[in-house]
Formats: structure tokens, sequence, C-alpha cells
């Protein structure tokens, strides 16, 4: 069975899928969980937290004893790149917790959905949603949602620096902007102008 130990790059959203084992090595019985937790530290046995206590989720039927967590960029950007232990522990319903013991779990799947930035912004007079540093999966879509205010509508939407009429605008003046798979880090702008 494979060690806990996995490679903690920074910057890419981790999709981590576990097999829990009970002490006789048989898949561990889930049906009664009430949470499960993933963290990763620096040592075998230290203390010393990279992440702690992830909530995750039970996948697929209980019986099979399999959870996954879903580590998002932020939660390990400030970390040191490099190999990390990890730990999972098991609360049940009726109170009892358990943590598998090492080797006592393996990784199925350690997926790395890598991540890119869109960085939307608005003048005065409306919003756009969202709004800020929006991550996004790699080949995924990403709507925008631009608002005036009342008595405004869109002037100019901008896209990487380039002024661009590729949005659609629906009765009540409110516009939307796709990046459809999306490959690299983008910017959308929307300004706003009193209504003709």
């Amino acid at each position: 069975m494979a060690t806990n130990k996995i490679f903690c790059p920074r910057g890419d959203t981790r999709i981590i899928v576990a097999k829990c084992k009970d002490v006789d090595g048989k898949d561990l019985d889930l049906t009664n969980i009430s949470k499960v937790y993933f963290s990763i530290k620096k040592e075998k046995t230290s203390t010393d937290y990279v992440l702690k206590k992830k909530e995750g989720a039970v996948e697929g039927d209980p019986l099979l004893g399999i959870v996954a967590f879903k580590l998002l960029p932020a939660e390990t950007e400030e970390k040191d790149v490099g190999i990390w232990w990890y730990d999972i522990e098991i609360n049940f319903t009726d109170g009892e917790k358990y943590t598998p013991i090492i080797d006592n779990f393996e990784i199925l799947a350690d997926i790395t959905r890598l991540t890119y930035t869109i960085t939307a912004s608005s003048g005065v007079n409306g919003s756009i949603s969202p709004t800020g540093d929006v991550l996004v999966e790699s080949g995924a879509n990403k709507d925008f949602v631009m608002t005036p205010d009342a008595g405004y509508e869109i002037d100019t939407v901008t896209v990487d620096g380039v002024a661009t009429l590729e949005y659609v605008v629906d009765g009540a003046g409110i516009g939307t902007y796709t990046f459809t798979a999306v490959k690299s880090n983008h910017t959308i702008s929307v300004a706003f102008k009193v209504k003709a």
C-alpha cells in the first residue's frame, strides 16, 4: 500500500481521493460518518501542519471506505513546495473518532487541476459579478455578469486590454460575457454610461 506522502505544489486545485482501511486492512465502513478531515504536515510525527482539518466527503458507496477532498490554491500557495505527510481523521455519528494509522489508507487519485486567474473590474454606476481575482479551472467556461445602475447602460467592455462586442445584453440591460475553455490568465473590465 502506498505511503501517505504527497507532493504539495503551489497554485493548483487538487482533488484527492483516498481509500480508508481498518486495523485489519479491510475497507472502513463509513455509513455512519459525520465528518472527515484531511490534514497535511511537514513530518510524519510533526504537529506543524501545512493544512489542518480540511473537510471532505464520502465518495460513492460508504461501505467502500472512499473519501474525497478538494484543496484550493489559496490553502497551499503560501507554503513551501515539497513532499508532505498527510492524515485523515474520521468522526462518526456516535462520537467515535478514527484516524487511519500510517499505511492504513491509500491515495486512489490525486488530480491536479491547473487554475487560471481572471481579474474583473468595473467603473462607477454599475457592477460586474464576480469581481476581483477569480480562479477558473483549466478548460472551464466562466460567465461575468455586468449590471448597470438605474438610468445607466453598458458603455464599453474590455477583455485583455481590447474592447469587445462579444457579450449578450438581456431586456433589462444586464450584460453577460463568457470566457470559454480558459487556458490562460485574463482581464475583463466594464464601463457604464448614462442611458440614451
